[in-house]
């Protein structure tokens, strides 16, 4: 790689939620037939980003890694680098230019991670990671200056023409109007410095100020008639936890104007941050010389500078962003109080909010499951499957009485996890003829059956015992608490098989019990009794395969928004009392189903391999003390 700045590789350096995302809807250089042109216009290093996410690390010490995730994030980092040199060398040998997206904490160095983290000092026995060629990873500090944080050289480096793209909000950090005139650098209304770079462009220009977009064409060498202001709905497949990120602008087809943040009142937005992570905080982001204000000064710093910023300034951000880390961390129970943020859809369907990362590595790699009441769009069992499928499930057997949205659930878990097979099944899960054909296919197809997850049940009668008829305790009965014993008499006699794949016999059954079967007033009577004997269930049978290595457990969720649910929370909804449901319990919200889903994950996984017998309580609390309410029946 040459070490002279390149006319033609240009790279535009973001952070999230600054409308980066737009911009490159806006060039489509998809178009441009001067431009070595890469999907979602970059991301060489998003690989990394999320491998740390599978292997459960973000934000992990570096000296506290594994040997197996330092080795993993080693490779990964050799591999993203190869990437981008090779599309580098592959578009100038083509005479193209070179333009690609990165954010910059994708590019940061763990060590210096670590030190923006943890404190600065805190390294003692790591040297940063730094490129130096193809596969040339070196813990070194030679071709590296002290202010360059990334995982690349001075040297490769100082080959691009970097542009940054700003948020003009203090929700990344605010450059107030006034300071934009004096940043160092291109800004491309003020049209200064035109020899200067970086670049820096501004979300509000882009969302505005279209002329401001012809400019930077002019400046990098791109075709402003190819530039596209209107385009069709992204609906590509992607991780859950980058359509969440996404939705906003893949169900967009133009630029909304309205996103636009406009002028920044310093101190309602000092305000905001008060109360979101308390006074000092807040003070700092007004300071004049090292808050919101005096930031441009060395944030938009010029490319020969970049480097080597001041260390008195960036050492002061870095203070304010550790302990906006580290406040963040303690504030997610607010968040999830305050609610968790729908994730799009998929086939008119609502995806599964969630609510925590990945663990760590397919935690039930190769295993066969079966799992019944899967029909809802909401529900805790369509949330277990997709636990089940994202950590390594073999196959996956969805099954409910109800069959409406059982094929779209086969689509979409096949659509994720490619390496899943997802079987759909339609019966009562009280007929014992049905569950026992249902085991006999599973054993037939696949030899095994690693994991029953007994999930179907029905709400019951909701009202008083004296209103209700026998006929209608013994219905109640029949699916919640005959379902699951039928589910685990015929999984438990399955599980009992040996095979080569499977030299011993083992298993885990989890039953869907509720708190109700473990409190008094938490349910109708019907419905209370069912779910204890469920737990009954659980104690019981769990002796009677003693030295089986068959597991046998209860998950007694809370008060949960599922189909079962629905129309209490569309209720409270109307009324404007949504928050109030879930108020008994000690974190007085209540639960989504991926959190009752993970707890179905451990128990299925062989990490919960001395859990048995068990009730486990997921109710926020609620089983630890539960009031006696005068009339009431939840």
């Amino acid at each position: 790689m040459a070490k002279d700045r390149s006319p033609s590789r240009f790279y535009l350096l973001t952070c999230p939620r600054t409308a980066s995302n737009l911009l490159m809807k806006i060039l489509a250089l998809e178009g441009q037939s001067n431009v070595a042109y890469r999907e979602d216009g970059g991301y060489f290093f998003s690989p990394l980003h999320l491998l740390r996410y599978d292997l459960n690390c973000v934000g992990t010490h570096v000296e506290e890694l594994t040997l197996e995730q330092k080795e993993k994030q080693i490779a990964c980092t050799k591999s993203c680098y190869n990437t981008l040199v090779q599309h580098v060398e592959d578009a100038e040998s083509n005479g193209k230019l070179v333009i690609v997206k990165e954010h910059t904490h994708y590019l940061t160095d763990p060590v210096a991670e670590t030190e923006f983290l943890h404190g600065e000092g805190c390294v003692t026995n790591e040297l940063p990671w730094v490129m130096h060629g193809i596969d040339d990873l070196v813990q070194s500090t030679d071709g590296r200056s002290t202010n360059n944080k990334t995982v690349f050289s001075d040297d490769f480096l100082k080959t691009w023409r970097p542009i940054l793209f700003n948020q003009a909000s203090s929700t990344g950090f605010s450059i107030m109007e006034s300071d934009k005139t004096n940043a160092t650098g291109t800004d491309l209304r003020e049209g200064k410095n035109k020899g200067a770079w970086p670049l820096v462009l501004d979300a509000d220009d882009i969302m505005t100020q279209p002329e401001v977009i012809i400019k930077f064409c002019n400046i990098v060498g791109l075709d402003s008639d190819k530039l596209k202001f209107n385009w069709e709905k992204d609906e590509q497949q992607r991780r859950p936890g980058i359509m969440a990120f996404r939705s906003t602008i893949d169900s967009s087809t133009k630029i909304d104007p309205t996103k636009a943040a406009g002028v920044v009142d310093i101190d309602q937005e000092a305000q905001k941050w008060r109360e979101e992570f308390g006074e000092e905080i807040g003070c700092l982001v007004e300071e004049p010389e090292t808050g919101a204000h005096g930031l441009s000064s060395c944030i938009l710093v010029p490319a020969s500078n970049y480097t080597t910023a001041s260390p008195p300034v960036l050492r002061h951000i870095q203070s304010i962003m550790t302990a906006v880390a580290k406040k963040r961390l303690q504030a997610i129970s607010q968040q999830l109080v305050e609610g968790i943020p729908n994730a799009g859809e998929f086939e008119n369907i609502p995806r599964i909010r969630e609510v925590a990362q990945d663990s760590l590595g397919p935690r039930i790699k190769d295993k066969v499951v079966i799992i019944t009441g899967t029909n809802s769009p909401i529900g805790i069992g369509r949330a277990t499957a997709h636990q089940y499928a994202r950590h390594g499930a073999k196959a996956i057997y969805i099954c409910d009485f109800a069959d409406s949205h059982l094929d779209v659930h086969k689509r979409e878990i096949e659509s994720l996890y490619p390496g899943v097979n997802v079987h759909t099944r339609q019966f009562d899960a009280g007929d014992e003829e049905e569950v026992k054909k249902l085991v006999d296919d599973v054993i037939e197809t696949y030899g095994r059956l690693d994991i029953m997850f007994a999930n179907a049940g029905i709400v019951g009668a909701p009202k008083l015992f004296t209103e209700v008829s026998g006929e209608e305790f013994m219905q109640t009965m029949d699916t919640n608490a005959k379902g699951p014993f039928l589910a685990t008499k015929y999984a438990s006699i399955a599980m009992r098989k040996t095979s080569p794949a499977k030299p011993y016999p083992a298993g885990s059954i989890i039953l869907t019990a509720s708190v109700a079967g473990m409190r008094s007033n938490a349910g109708s009577t019907d419905y209370s009794a069912s779910k204890a004997a469920v737990i009954s269930l659980a104690q019981t049978c769990s002796f009677q395969l003693s030295g089986t290595g068959i597991r046998v457990n209860a998950i007694c969720p809370g008060v949960v928004e599922t189909g079962m649910t629905k129309a209490m929370y569309d209720h409270a909804r109307s009324r404007g009392t949504e928050k109030k449901i879930g108020q008994l319990n000690p974190l007085m919200r209540g639960a989504v189903a991926d959190e009752i889903a993970r707890v179905a994950l451990f128990l299925g996984s062989d990490e919960s391999s001395y859990v048995n017998g068990q009730a486990w309580a997921v109710c926020g609390g609620l089983s630890a003390g539960h009031p006696f309410v005068p009339g009431k029946l939840a």
